[in-house]
């Protein structure tokens, strides 16, 4: 069954509803996000391109997989949101106590992993 929005539209967007109350309009939100990928696989890439589609701006991806290196200094580039896809994205981007705000899919289990 195909869904019109997965959950990390829905993240998106209800990320966008905190920026709103505070009066900030879409064009005024920030745009940067950070999204960080456990691994290349279809549900991992579906729920990357759900979370692009409902977010609208520009993202940047890293792969912890291959662009494992490139984490800390994208984090330090100061995106304002980050996404992690997968237990393996979110414990590594949770490791490093990143500034943005950090959410998270595809993650079964995240009291395991201390999120």
């Amino acid at each position: 069954m195909k869904r019109p929005f997965g959950v990390a539209a829905l993240a998106a967007l209800a990320l966008w509803a905190l920026w709103s109350p505070l009066g900030a309009t879409a064009a005024e939100a920030p745009g940067d996000a950070l999204i960080v990928r456990t691994s290349d696989l279809a549900p991992y890439r579906r729920t990357e391109a759900s979370f692009n589609k409902a977010w609208g701006k520009p993202t940047k991806l890293i792969d912890v997989n291959t662009s494992a290196g490139d984490l800390s200094g994208a984090l330090q580039a100061g995106p304002s949101l980050i996404f992690a896809i997968g237990p393996a994205a979110a414990k590594a981007v949770a490791d490093l106590k990143p500034q943005a705000p950090l959410i998270y899919g595809l993650v079964p289990n995240p009291d395991s992993l201390n999120l």
